[in-house]
């Protein structure tokens, strides 16, 4: 569609096209053109300072858009990125420049392009913030640079949370509650009031991602002795690090708590999630703390439609059945058995009429006596 167009014009509809699906088809045909799809597509994002003048147009182009969503290749596709990464707004601690040594050359690079370029040795199976790029990090900075990650794919980090956030989480939450306000009024803007995963150039879509999100946003405001405002209900997580879960759920009145827990039981439990016992584990942890008809009652017919799959932990959890209907005894008539209806007994046909018996039929008389009688 947008193949004869020259450069100045592809710029043109990435600037200004309502469409976003026409969009994304004159950006993809524009990075080619910019030299960063080829051959050898640059798929993580290159250094700002390394754009040469139409690149930088391109993304000066896609930077102009109301609504950005786009793919992250060279270039951000996110708006809250792409303007953090051309240097228009405030930056993180993921653009700061540190020093680091790679590929035997000391060098010096964001954080952020610190991390993706580390060697595996240097971090967590694969995983986690690199050591070189963490010991150069405070606690706070830390678990601020593991929230920024898990949000913006574009950068594609690997998954962050491991031994040494959480290890920052423990020891210095409450530090990290000035990054952590911002971040939830990002979140607050970004989603408005529905889930992160509808929103156009994010696919946090995994429920695994959004708890890491939102435990790494909430804790350290809740550490800080901070109020959980309403609007940041629909980050709490259910599940996740069972420590961090209580903390969060119980910071929350307990009206709030009951319906952040129902609201992620009633759209957590994936395809399959019936037959997941550690999926099922989760969700019955969070009924244990906002326990209501509603959801003590969804976790009951998980288990029992469920019996055959959860065989093996079957003590375990009538056990913690048994405990939540001791502390709250309203909630006896969701667990008791169910019996199945009584049938009503079939009603007696009327008993089928005999035919009536058939009268001998007449003899006939004989043409003998039939002349006499005439006589």
């Amino acid at each position: 569609m947008y193949e004869a167009l020259d450069f100045e014009a592809l710029l043109a509809v990435v600037r200004d096209e309502p469409d976003l699906d026409r969009v994304a088809i004159a950006w993809w045909l524009a990075l080619e053109r910019v030299g960063i799809r080829g051959e050898n597509p640059k798929y993580t994002l290159m250094l700002p300072g390394a754009l040469d003048g139409p690149q930088r147009q391109l993304a000066e182009a896609l930077a102009s858009r109301d609504v950005v969503d786009v793919v992250s290749m060279g270039i951000p596709g996110t708006k809250r990125l792409l303007m953090r990464w051309l240097g228009r707004t405030a930056p993180t601690v993921l653009e700061r420049p540190i020093t680091v040594v790679r590929d035997g050359a000391t060098v010096t690079l964001p954080v952020w392009k610190a991390w993706e370029t580390a060697p595996d040795e240097l971090t967590e199976f694969g995983q986690g913030v690199p050591s070189d790029v963490a010991a150069q990090l405070t606690g706070a900075e830390l678990i601020e640079a593991a929230g920024e990650a898990m949000l913006e794919e574009g950068y594609s980090l690997p998954y962050p949370f491991e031994a040494r956030v959480q290890e920052a989480l423990d020891a210095h939450a409450a530090e990290a509650a000035p990054w952590a306000l911002r971040f939830l009024a990002d979140l607050v803007q970004l989603s408005g009031g529905r889930p992160l995963d509808t929103v156009p150039g994010y696919s946090v879509a995994t429920h695994a991602a959004a708890t890491v999100i939102g435990t790494l946003a909430l804790l350290p405001v809740v550490r800080a002795g901070i109020p959980l405002d309403p609007a940041w209900d629909l980050f709490v997580p259910h599940a996740g690090d069972p420590a961090s879960v209580r903390t969060l759920l119980n910071a929350l009145p307990e009206e709030r708590r009951e319906a952040v827990v129902w609201h992620r039981l009633s759209t957590t439990w994936g395809p399959r999630g019936d037959q997941c016992i550690n999926g099922f584990e989760a969700n019955l942890g969070a009924v244990e703390l906002a326990p209501s008809e509603r959801t003590f009652g969804f976790v009951v017919r998980q288990y029992r439609n469920c019996r055959r799959h959860f065989a093996k932990s079957k003590e375990k959890i009538l056990a913690r059945f048994d405990a939540i209907v001791a502390k709250h005894p309203s909630l006896a008539s969701v667990y008791a058995p169910q019996k199945p209806a009584a049938k009503k007994p079939a009603a007696k046909k009327p008993a089928a009429k005999k035919p009536a018996a058939k009268k001998p039929a007449a003899k006939k008389k004989s043409a003998a006596k039939k002349k006499s009688a005439r006589d």
